[in-house]
């Protein structure tokens, strides 16, 4: 019985880890939101793809930016969504991959750009192979101009 009882508690405190980690990202989404929207150049993106929608805070002159969406479901355990930063020539860089949930209504990513976000003409968003790609080759979900 004991071991049971045992057994029962491993499962519930490492549950309550992965929500405390969950916790965690979530709050530091919502500071460097919260950060950015404090600096003078900052700017919101409105997204509004019929189904997904949500905000993007950045600021032109920095490399940091959050991205907020709603009406992103959970992928199959073989898929990401993968954020791309797309420079006028069309050029792509990876801005990272994020798995949606179906238990969280919306989704608070902070993106992190190699260069300044003013660089960039636009951001997309793909599904991907688990862990993402060194190029989109999945069917774009979001688009969003800068």
């Amino acid at each position: 019985m004991l071991v049971i009882f045992n057994i029962s508690l491993l499962i519930r405190t490492n549950q309550l880890a992965a929500g405390q980690e969950t916790l965690v990202q979530q709050n530091q989404s919502y500071q460097t939101a919260f950060a950015l929207l404090t600096y003078p150049n900052s700017q919101v993106a409105l997204i509004d793809d019929g189904t997904v929608y949500g905000t993007l805070v950045y600021d032109p002159d920095g490399r940091v930016a959050v991205l907020n969406m709603w009406g992103l479901g959970e992928l199959s355990g073989e898929q990401d969504y993968q954020i791309w930063l797309i420079e006028p020539d069309e050029n792509r860089f990876s801005g990272g991959v994020f798995n949606g949930s179906d238990d969280v209504a919306y989704v608070s990513v902070v993106i992190e750009s190699p260069i300044t976000f003013d660089a960039f003409a636009g951001i997309g968003i793909t599904i991907e192979p688990e862990g993402g790609s060194p190029g989109p080759t999945g069917p774009r979900i979001v688009g969003i101009d800068l």
